[in-house]
């Protein structure tokens, strides 16, 4: 990277030093200097330009291809003009090959000797659009006309590969020359790619071919670049907002649904820059909604991940069909192609619109969780989705209670060993069963031992179940999607963890291993509990709350932790030391390196007295004051604190978010139907969606008409009258 940018730099130097640059800047260059300028200005005082046009014919000919008619250089040359070395170093020789067996055209045409360009690949044409004054422009409209085919010569540099004279003007904001190079044969689909027009993670971030004249662009982007104008020069007008350029290219016969590098069409870049004005006047132009780029995102579902708010509800609505209009109500639908998370095979489509709202983790997702969004999820609620969710629900309560019921009936039976089968044997700190009677658990013979068995093979029952439903989880969905379902629901991993624990005790028990047994429902009945923050996010109640022990943990605690225990590891040590020449009182606490950090740590959240007491009786008893002081200071007083307040300003932040409960109960919605069968969701799906006659999926929809809405129609009402009585009169008078 810095490599590049030290290119750049040089480069960019060398165009600025018109006296050692390229024999080119003799005659223009970025300074109003050279030859041509010289004689422009005279030739503009004098009202006579043949000097102009006798130097241009004599001496700017030699920088051209057979006297301005133009060559077609292959490829490859251009490519390695473009990038050098990093054709080498950039594509290892297999994938080198790969790239150059693609198909494409093998030679460009170029009236410019490339050879013969600037420091950064500019033509002559170039200069004269780069310094922009009325003088250089006249300059570049005489080249043009003297060589019509150096219209059309691109930048060779890496930086901005691509450009011509009409992306200049353009970007110029010039639409006079804009119609000049239009009627002088500029090509309206020629491609701007060069790194300073890319989005800015793809700058440093692309492979070089040498069949194909483009750079060759990584697929993951998010679209934000300074510069990122999509290529065409059409999609330059849109996004510059050059309403008078846009139609004069689309009068040349300009195609709004080219895609540029990034598969997006002109659409897709006025919904990445947020310009529904220019969005409208595009779709008068017969734009499409429907071209997806190369993420699978077609204009609404592009929206839909930026969490552009406008742009997303105007697409709805062009998109939505309106079937009749009764008084102040309308019923009409939606396609759901793009829309519902279902495609049409039954799949999860990662790429809809209400994958990519609900997932958004933006505050301006949530403000697209509102409408037709809201009604979809709803359908998909009552129709299907709620009965699993609340039959999940109570056979985990089910679960949960027998679980906790067992526990206490084996600690039940344990107690009766104990006194009545004299099993056990007392010890200083517990209680141990004897050897003879370690497998008293394989033949019980306490009077709840038929209970406790039916409530093990229920719990070992609904374990398995669930664990055999995880495997076909993760069989319906694609390993991806599954696992970033589980990064998304921590609380159901470890659910899954506790499940693996319970059936790990089957092993202990017929071997004997009651204390291996023990550990195993320890932590199983712990990890259990956890299952509560998932199934939470279904209920509203608490759905704002499971968001924010999540968040909590994964922001705030994480970073405290990672703080806290950075110093209690430096005090822990130093206690130990301190403590270690102390006398036989003190020997109970920090006497190993490892039982410091514990002692430390039960001595930050506890009462502190005891330690100061204990270190008054070291030999250090002054240095251990003072850094006692220090520990209280920093640990017990500021990190703590610090932690209350963090969580304080979370717990702040999520509740003034009013809809976060929708996105987490939403998330709750999806996640379950993906759980469920191809052939199952797409018998679901029939439940919320009406085919119509063409076969494609909709979703009916009512809703009051609003004021904006009702004079629409009223409009058109009177103008197709209006067509109407025309007609009428029209063939009126013909009959006569």
């Amino acid at each position: 990277m810095g490599n590049t940018t030290s290119d750049v730099n040089d480069s960019l130097k060398a165009q600025a030093d018109s006296e050692n640059g390229p024999d080119l800047y003799k005659l223009v260059n970025v300074n109003d200097g050279g030859e041509l300028a010289r004689l422009m200005k005279i030739a503009i005082t004098t009202k006579n330009y043949s000097d102009v046009d006798n130097f241009i014919r004599t001496e700017v000919i030699k920088y051209l291809y057979n006297n301005g008619e133009g060559e077609d250089v292959p490829i490859e040359k251009i490519v390695m003009r473009r990038s050098g070395d990093k054709i080498s170093k950039q594509i290892p020789g297999s994938n080198l090959m790969k790239h150059s067996d693609k198909k494409g055209p093998k030679t460009k045409r170029h009236c410019f000797n490339i050879d013969k360009t600037g420091a950064v690949g500019e033509s002559l044409l170039h200069l004269c659009m780069l310094n922009g004054t009325p003088l250089f422009i006249d300059l570049a409209k005489r080249l043009i006309k003297i060589f019509p085919k150096m219209i059309n010569d691109i930048y060779l540099s890496e930086d901005y590969f691509g450009e011509t004279a009409l992306h200049m003007a353009i970007v110029s904001e010039d639409p006079c020359m804009v119609k000049f190079l239009l009627l002088h044969g500029a090509d309206v689909h020629e491609k701007c790619c060069g790194k300073f027009f890319c989005p800015e993670d793809q700058k440093n971030n692309q492979e070089h071919s040498l069949s194909q004249a483009s750079p060759i662009f990584s697929l993951n982007t998010n679209y934000m670049g300074y510069a990122y104008f999509g290529e065409y020069p059409l999609s330059f007008a849109a996004i510059l907002n050059q309403e008078e350029c846009v139609r004069l290219l689309m009068a040349t016969g300009a195609d709004p649904n080219k895609q540029d590098f990034n598969g997006n069409t002109v659409l897709h870049m006025l919904v990445i820059n947020n310009n529904l004005p220019m969005f409208k006047l595009m779709l008068e132009f017969n734009a499409s909604l429907h071209i997806k780029n190369r993420q699978g995102l077609t204009p609404l579902t592009l929206a839909a991940k930026l969490a552009r708010k406008e742009m997303f509800q105007f697409i709805l609505e062009r998109l939505r069909h309106v079937w009749f209009v009764y008084a102040d109500v309308a019923v009409g639908s939606y396609p759901l192609e793009t829309i519902d998370t279902i495609a049409e095979d039954g799949s999860t489509d990662t790429t809809s619109a209400i994958y990519l709202v609900v997932n958004g983790e933006t505050e301006e997702h949530l403000e697209l969780l509102e409408g037709f969004v809201v009604d979809l999820l709803n359908r998909k609620w009552n129709s299907y989705i709620k009965k699993k969710f609340y039959f999940e629900v109570v056979f985990f309560v089910i679960f949960m209670a027998l679980s906790i019921s067992m526990i206490i009936m084996k600690r039940l039976f344990f107690d009766y060993l104990s006194k009545e089968m004299n099993c056990t044997l007392e010890t200083d700190n517990y209680t141990k069963l004897l050897d003879e009677c370690k497998c008293a658990y394989l033949e019980p013979n306490d009077p709840n031992r038929f209970v406790r068995l039916i409530f093990e093979i229920f719990v070992l029952t609904y374990s398995v179940i669930y664990l055999i439903k995880i495997c076909s989880e993760l069989y319906i969905q694609s390993i991806k999607l599954y696992i970033e379902t589980l990064l998304f629901n921590p609380s159901k991993v470890i659910f899954i963890f506790s499940l693996i624990c319970y059936l790990l005790i089957i092993p202990m028990r017929f071997s004997c291993n009651y204390v291996g047994e023990d550990y195993l429902i320890i932590f199983s009945i712990l990890f259990k509990c956890t299952y509560i923050l998932y199934l939470g996010r279904g209920f509203r109640v608490i759905t704002t709350f499971v968001y924010i022990i999540h968040r909590v943990i994964r922001t705030n605690f994480f970073r405290f932790i990672i703080i806290y225990m950075v110093f209690m590891m430096g005090f822990s040590q130093a206690f130990y030391i301190l403590y270690g020449f102390g006398r036989p009182p003190v020997t109970m606490m920090f006497t190993s390196p490892l039982k410091a950090l514990f002692d430390l740590l039960n001595m930050s959240i506890h009462d502190l007295s005891d330690a100061y007491d204990n270190l008054l009786l070291t030999e250090y008893a002054v240095v251990g004051r003072i850094l006692f002081v220090i520990f209280l200071i920093i640990v017990s007083l500021l990190l703590i604190n610090l932690l209350v307040a963090m969580m304080t300003h979370t717990y702040n932040l999520t509740t003034e978010l009013k809809r976060e409960w929708l996105r987490q109960w939403a998330k709750q919605v999806l996640t379950i139907e993906q759980n469920v069968t191809i052939k199952e969701r797409l018998k679901q799906q029939k439940k919320y969606a009406n085919t119509l006659s063409s076969g494609e999926k909709a979703f009916i929809v009512r809703w009051k008409l609003t004021k904006n809405e009702r004079e629409d129609i009223l409009s058109n009402k009177s103008i197709f009258q209006k067509n109407i009585m025309q007609s009428e009169e029209y063939n009126y008078v013909k009959d006569i």
